[in-house]
């Protein structure tokens, strides 16, 4: 398992999910590990109806848009999410 960043630990169990996942939904797209960018995940998601995510959230409760999904390069924030 590969850590992306240093401040950010890999979550354990990640690929089996992942695996696990792709059996039922073989038409899904991942992105894992280094492919989760800002922006794979920005056009990857565009139209989609499901999306599932197996990493680190973070949460601001004084600031919840500031609130988001840890990257592989960096971090996309819910104010992020509403402007794509």
């Amino acid at each position: 398992r590969v850590q992306l960043r240093p401040d950010v630990p890999a979550l354990p169990g990640t690929l089996k999910e992942l695996d696990s996942l792709q059996k039922l939904w073989p038409q899904a797209v991942s992105l894992c590990e280094k492919a989760m960018t800002r922006s794979a995940l920005q056009q990857k998601s565009a139209g989609r109806r499901l999306l599932h995510f197996a990493t680190h959230g973070l949460l601001d409760p004084g600031q919840p848009l500031l609130g988001g999904l840890a990257t592989s390069d960096g971090m996309v924030t819910v104010a992020d999410i509403f402007h794509w």
